[in-house]
């Protein structure tokens, strides 16, 4: 009785059992008809744009179903423009099989364009593993004029030494019948980045304008923050470097007329930086002074004062196969009174557990015991609400959790765009 109960079973559910098994089955490489890759690259990557430049291979929706893992990273250059590194990740029976390269892209090159340099690279790098399949007789390979390529390097001069200038200026407006609100913000980022410096000094404008009607009263809020951000830094090694940094600050909800602060800062690598696009270990030193400029007098009767600090931040960040973690835990304290302190703990991890099961967890914690600027008084529910003050506090926590589960077909190589 058991044995036709059994084969019951094998008739109803074999028909969906058998082509899971045949995808999962181990295979001969010269036998592939087309290789599996899974592509692992956030938004900057055109996935449709890369399935139709490149057909001839399959595109899997999870890495445990490829014999190619793909992961894409990038990274801002000096110029302001990217530098991208390509890890081929054989599996399966391309387990031995790795590669790993970078390519540069400058900041004028139009994203078609750009687009296509990524489209190149990403057949180069293919070409090892296409090599064991049946397409390798399809395979052409072409090289570009030497002379051709040397006159076109010999013309690239930097005439700007490095220094690069990015002005930027946003507004947005929204208005009802008893509601108006209008937001602008203007910038500029100024960067010069080599092999030994890394220069940047960037100025900003925030303005936040409300004007709401409520019988026959008129509010009118504006919230208005200014400043700018700098540092210097000299690379030592490959594992230290030691800088400056600076910054300027104007804020009304912030109770700063004006406020600054300058101080050296040491950083010690625990990883070389050479590794930066897949791993990052790093433990930063600040020193500094602070010059601040109150617009109300504080809730310890300040309207000026000069202070100094130190802080020590430890960081990690991870790019793998399996997914990225990000992880950053920061103390800092003020010289005059040990009790005036700040600790914040930032944590983010994207995590493939089992084959199509994905859990994503960003977690921040801050401790906050050191706002002293904070207006003598207490604060109106209109400023409250209108956000024109800070409120006192001691923590703030942030908690976010994902889950996702994808299973069905394991090839997604179909574009399609519409509706």
């Amino acid at each position: 009785m058991i044995r036709y109960f059994l084969t019951f079973l094998f008739l109803i559910f074999g028909q969906f059992l058998l082509p899971i098994i045949a995808q999962t089955a181990p295979t001969n490489p010269s036998q592939i008809d087309k290789l599996n890759v899974y592509i692992d690259c956030r938004t900057y990557c055109d996935i449709n744009y890369i399935k139709g430049e490149i057909d001839y291979i399959n595109y899997v929706r999870d890495p445990q179903l490829a014999e190619v893992h793909l992961l894409i990273t990038r990274y801002p250059m000096a110029s302001n423009g990217l530098q991208y590194t390509m890890s081929f990740i054989g599996k399966g029976n391309m387990l031995e099989l790795n590669n790993t390269f970078t390519y540069e892209v400058l900041p004028n090159i139009p994203r078609d364009k750009s687009r296509k340099i990524l489209v190149k690279h990403l057949e180069l790098g293919l070409v090892a593993y296409l090599l064991h399949t049946k397409t390798s007789s399809d395979i052409q390979v072409k090289i570009a004029d030497k002379k051709s390529t040397q006159n076109a390097a010999t013309t690239n001069e930097d005439t700007w030494n490095y220094w690069v200038f990015e002005f930027y200026t946003r507004g947005s407006l929204s208005k009802e019948s008893s509601r108006r609100t209008f937001n602008v913000s203007a910038g500029l980022e100024i960067d010069r980045v080599t092999e030994n410096w890394r220069i940047t000094q960037d100025p900003f404008f925030r303005g936040n304008y409300r004007k709401i009607k409520q019988d026959e009263e008129t509010i009118i809020s504006t919230v208005q923050r200014m400043g700018s951000y700098g540092r210097f830094v000299k690379s030592i090694n490959q594992h230290w470097s030691v800088g400056a940094f600076n910054s300027f600050a104007s804020s009304t909800s912030g109770n700063m007329q004006f406020g600054t602060r300058l101080g050296p800062a040491l950083e010690y690598s625990i990883f070389p930086y050479e590794e930066v696009a897949t791993r990052e270990f790093t433990l930063a030193y600040h020193l500094g002074y602070h010059h601040r400029n109150y617009i109300e007098e504080t809730i310890f009767g300040k309207f000026k004062e000069v202070l100094y600090d130190q802080s020590l931040q430890l960081s990690l960040r991870i790019r793998a196969p399996w997914g990225s973690v990000f992880s950053s835990l920061e103390g800092k304290h003020f010289f005059h009174d040990f009790s005036k302190n700040n600790m914040e703990w930032n944590n983010r991890i994207s995590y493939r557990l089992i084959k199509g099961l994905s859990v994503d967890v960003t977690a921040n914690f801050e401790l906050v015991n050191d706002q002293l600027f904070i207006p003598k008084g207490v604060a109106s529910l209109e400023e409250i609400l209108l956000q024109q003050r800070q409120l006192a506090t001691n923590f703030d926590l942030y908690l976010s959790f994902g889950l996702s589960y994808t299973f069905g077909s394991i090839y997604n190589n179909i574009i399609n765009t519409r509706l």
